[in-house]
């Protein structure tokens, strides 16, 4: 008999469990096997019985699922390769095995799913390696974002617990002046006494480009500051509650926050940089820039998470596929249409949808008044113009 479709349940530590099943369904192969020239030989042979027509199923687990589709696709080119969803493989291995969990149940199961749901097999598409790196440095960005957003929701706890008002005092409280306060003036009993020439010098070196009366106005905001923030710590000072060492702590905290921001900030300037550098190379005629909203930080990200986007077969596949599909509600006479927001689909591109949307209607009038007319007919906000913009991408 030859083998018509073969399940493997991956693993990250140990062994992989591979099984294969006949036209029938029957069990007519398996195989333990590891991530190894030896074991992939392995894999091969299994897979060699099988003719023309071969289904490999896995189901993700981490990174483990690529090294075997890359040997599989240079092995095999005419095997479909498919990565099942977990909540279709729970509920089949329920319905197989009841309670029961094994590597082996959950590699049949897996081997049993061309056989039983062959319509919703979403085959495997591994893109080329420029559009694979573009994805790598893309998802590496957007966790660094996150990233330096939560350093700077925790220097702002920090500043804003510990110095109230002293927020206020910048125009941007992020820019180089006010950090240059946050590393070296945050004890108010030392900067009350500091003549305004003593804040403004330092200031302005610290942004040459500076406007020097927004240096002034800053200088004079802070002075002012630092004499009410002295005020309210007097009592505790004082009393012996409050001490120089503890303010030089606090500062020594506020600035290791500030040093890791800064690195992560370079980084993420560094890596804006090779994405726009090979965005340019695999994307040279830049049809996505074309669509309002989608500039250079939306594009790259689409075009790495989406790949070649012949692979879906119409617009609709593709909005299922991002989570974002056209919606009714009908009860009685009445029809309401809308768009919403599946668990399907990866969120990071659900955000960059959603950027993509918001920027056009503040950017783009024009078409940002088209996108918010949409909405609006909907009975929608315009969250939900992602479902708009990604109908533009077929």
């Amino acid at each position: 008999m030859r083998v018509r479709s073969v399940g493997i349940d991956l693993s990250l530590q140990s062994s992989h469990r591979a099984e294969a099943l006949d036209e029938s369904g029957q069990q007519c192969g398996h195989l333990s096997f590891r991530t190894t020239p030896q074991g992939l030989e392995a894999l091969a042979q299994l897979c060699t019985q099988s003719g023309d027509r071969l289904t490999v199923v896995m189901e993700p687990t981490g990174l483990a699922w690529l090294p075997i589709a890359l040997f599989l696709r240079a092995s095999f080119p005419q095997a479909v390769l498919v990565r099942a969803k977990e909540q279709k493989v729970v509920g089949l291995r329920r319905f197989l095995g009841g309670s029961a969990k094994s590597d082996r149940l959950d590699a049949i199961t897996l081997a049993k799913l061309p056989l039983l749901d062959p319509e919703h097999l979403v085959p495997l598409v591994l893109p080329c390696p420029q559009i694979e790196s573009l994805d790598r440095l893309t998802r590496r960005r957007d966790r660094l974002a996150a990233s330096i957003g939560s350093r700077k929701t925790r220097i702002a706890a920090l500043l804003l617990g510990w110095f109230p008002g002293l927020w206020d005092c910048f125009e941007d409280p992020w820019n180089p002046r006010a950090r240059w306060v946050y590393r070296r003036k945050l004890n108010p009993f030392q900067l009350e006494k500091l003549a305004p020439g003593q804040l403004q010098q330092p200031m302005h070196r610290a942004a040459p480009g500076s406007s020097e009366a927004l240096v002034a106005r800053e200088a004079l905001a802070l002075r002012s500051w630092a004499r009410q923030c002295a005020q309210v710590y007097r009592p505790a000072w004082q009393a012996g509650l409050l001490t120089q060492g503890l303010l030089s702590t606090w500062q020594q905290e506020v600035v290791l926050e500030l040093d890791l921001l800064e690195q992560e900030e370079a980084q993420d300037q560094q890596l804006r940089e090779e994405i726009q550098e090979l965005y340019q190379r695999v994307h040279p005629h830049g049809e996505l820039n074309t669509i309002p909203g989608i500039g250079p930080r939306v594009g790259p990200l689409l075009l790495a998470a989406i790949g070649d986007v012949h692979r879906f077969p119409s617009a609709k596949a593709l909005r299922q596929w991002a989570g974002v599909m056209p919606r009714s509600h009908q009860s009685s006479h009445t029809q309401r249409l809308g768009l919403g927001m599946t668990k399907e689909g990866p969120p990071r591109v659900k955000r960059a949808l959603y950027q993509a949307a918001h920027y056009a209607r503040i950017w783009d009038p024009e078409m940002g008044a088209i996108y918010y007319r949409q909405m609006v007919e909907l009975g929608k906000t315009h969250k939900q113009a992602m479902g708009v913009v990604m109908s533009h991408l077929l």
